[in-house]
């Protein structure tokens, strides 16, 4: 799996995706790109997966018109959810092409 971990995501989230290639959008040097040219360029680039924290992100296209999944974590604070790594990577693991999956805070 191909991962690109958003700019509003803490690079840290990459330990959810051990043994896969994973990417930020700093590192690709799309920081100025918006949320269509991104997936565009995401998509362009055989991303499987985006992973963002970024509240006001919506799905801007009907579910399945891309090969891109999108997966919206609950939080970007990084202590709040590294213990939660192994359902971030399970959650990951289930997505489908094309969809998107909002992942709510688990219950305390």
């Amino acid at each position: 799996m191909k991962v690109l971990l958003d700019s509003s995501t803490p690079v840290q989230a990459r330990q959810a995706f051990a043994n896969q290639e994973v990417f930020t959008v700093a590192q690709m040097g799309w920081g100025a790109l918006e949320d269509v040219e991104l997936l565009r360029q995401a998509e362009s680039e055989k991303f499987d997966l985006l992973v963002l924290c970024e509240k006001n992100f919506q799905q801007l296209e009907a579910p399945g018109t891309r090969h891109l999944a999108i997966l919206k974590l609950w939080t970007n604070h990084r202590p709040t959810f590294e213990h939660l790594f192994p359902l971030i990577r399970l959650t990951a693991d289930m997505i489908r092409p094309g969809e998107y999956r909002a992942l709510a805070a688990p219950e305390a």
